[in-house]
C-alpha cells in the first residue's frame, strides 16, 4: 500500500485529508485536501478555486489523513 493512515496530531506538510461533502451520499469520500503545515489544508473549492483554510475549521467531516510512502 502506498498510503498509511495518519493520526491528525501527527500531520506533516504534503499529507492527504479525504472528507465528506456529498449530500447525496454522505458516506461517500469526495473530497481531499493537501496538508500545508501550521493547521492549514489546501484544497480546490468550486466557488473560489485553490483555497487555504484552518483544518479546525473545515465545514465538512474528515474521513482519513494519510501519507504517502515511497
Amino acid at each position: 500500500k502506498r498510503f498509511a493512515p495518519v493520526h491528525k496530531d501527527a500531520l506533516r506538510p504534503g499529507d492527504l485529508i479525504f472528507y465528506y461533502t456529498d449530500k447525496k451520499n454522505p458516506n461517500r469520500v469526495s473530497h481531499v485536501g493537501i496538508y500545508a503545515g501550521k493547521g492549514m489544508v489546501k484544497h480546490a473549492s468550486s466557488s473560489r478555486g485553490v483555497v487555504t483554510d484552518s483544518l479546525s475549521k473545515l465545514k465538512y467531516p474528515v474521513a482519513g489523513y494519510r501519507r504517502y510512502k515511497a
